[in-house]
């Protein structure tokens, strides 16, 4: 299933740096209006994602996105067993972290890049599969139910997203 939004909210908060090429210290060199944009994005960007995880936990569309996730991994392994040993990979440091949540800074740093890496190659055999048409419109139909869902649970979240889409454009014209 696609998010509505492509960037994780962390990276909201690096929005300043991103768009500015500016380091974190030199973030008070940024133009007032500037960082009124991105409070504007990040403020948005919590509200649409509050309403998108309220949606999503609605049980019709989880049970949805389970079979659809557990037929693509099955398509994934089939295409290229190999996925298989990085889903185990990936799993084996989730729960390397969970069962040591004192675990060192560095240690942690490191399994994160080895979580981001296997986390890549996944996302490239993803992208292959959901080019199969059938899986492209059952992903199609989920994300129509969500967006049917949020619009539910509030009324303003195409306003909210429109919004949304006008700041980004916003941004990425202070960025060039």
């Amino acid at each position: 299933m696609k998010y509505l939004f492509k960037m994780p909210y962390m990276m909201v908060l690096l929005l300043l740096v991103l768009y500015t090429g500016e380091s974190v210290g030199q973030l008070k060199k940024v133009s007032p209006e500037h960082k009124k944009l991105v409070k504007e994005y990040s403020d948005l960007y919590k509200k649409i994602d509050a309403i998108q995880k309220e949606a999503m936990s609605d049980p019709e569309l989880i049970e949805a996105g389970e079979k659809l996730r557990n037929k693509m991994t099955d398509l994934m392994i089939k295409k290229d067993p190999s996925v298989k040993k990085l889903l185990e990979d990936r799993e084996n440091i989730e729960t390397q972290v969970e069962a040591n949540p004192t675990m060192d800074q560095e240690s942690l740093k490191k399994l994160h890049a080895e979580y981001q890496e296997l986390t890549k190659k996944l996302v490239e055999h993803q992208h292959s599969v959901m080019e199969q048409p059938d899986i492209k419109a059952e992903a199609e139909r989920i994300d129509e139910k969500v967006r049917q869902r949020m619009n539910q649970i509030n009324p303003e979240t195409p306003k909210l997203i429109e919004r949304m889409k006008v700041l980004q454009e916003k941004l990425e014209a202070v960025k060039q």
